[in-house]
């Protein structure tokens, strides 16, 4: 009977002491933040007349004083493939909402295809569109939005016209 109290005084007594370790422990309440990295590794894709160009990159500018420019590639510039969104808004965004992309407001929205073979761009009704801010976070400078606009054709003809969409999350700006 010695050696089953002595197993059973062992396993209290190793008992008492995890409950007691584990108990006493200060837990650390305190949560971080950890910024997104300047710039994207995520790929997006847009539409733009009916067409979807993925693998797009999107690279932001947005100073204190504005103005706030967004451009998203799918290439490098040198590709007949390529196809380029740039939208500006010619003031300062720092909270989200939703701006005009019109010649009224002095804000674009254009589209290029291949290395500027055909040139898309807003201007006056019916050629505008919106940029809605979804999230800006100014301290860690990233931010969300969705754009839409109905654009122009302007090069190499003044005859043609298409409507451009697409998103972007949590992107990284300058």
């Amino acid at each position: 009977m010695k050696p089953l109290n002595y197993f059973i005084l062992v396993c209290s007594v190793l008992l008492i002491v995890f409950f007691t370790a584990t108990s006493c422990t200060k837990k650390n309440t305190t949560t971080t933040t950890t910024p997104a990295p300047t710039g994207t590794t995520t790929s997006y894709t847009f539409n733009a007349m009916g067409i979807t160009a993925t693998g797009v990159q999107y690279t932001i500018t947005n100073p204190t004083a504005g103005p706030l420019k967004i451009v998203g590639n799918n290439g490098n510039g040198t590709g007949g493939n390529d196809q380029t969104v740039t939208i500006t808004i010619n003031s300062a965004v720092n909270s989200t909402g939703s701006y005009t992309l019109s010649a009224a407001y002095n804000n674009s929205g254009v589209y290029t295809s291949g290395t500027n073979t055909m040139r898309y761009s807003t201007g006056s009704a019916p050629y505008v569109g919106t940029l809605n801010v979804t999230k800006i976070d100014m301290t860690n400078k990233i931010m969300s939005a969705t754009f839409n606009f109905n654009a122009l054709e302007y090069f190499p003809n003044n005859n043609g016209s298409g409507n451009i969409y697409g998103s972007f999350d949590n992107v990284g700006f300058n």
